[in-house]
């Protein structure tokens, strides 16, 4: 697995051609708190298999 080294604006490069909803996306997904609450929200979901 590459490093990464978030001072280098190569490393940044993918992103130029984002869309705000896909950084958004990974920001969120990082989250542990949003996980957490979403793991919850499915366990408890009427549709729950």
């Amino acid at each position: 697995m590459p490093e990464f080294d978030w001072r280098s604006p190569d490393s940044y490069k993918s992103l130029q051609d984002a869309e705000i909803t896909d950084i958004a996306w990974e920001c969120l997904r990082r989250n542990a708190d949003y996980r957490r609450d979403y793991e919850v929200m499915i366990a408890t979901s009427p549709d729950a298999r």
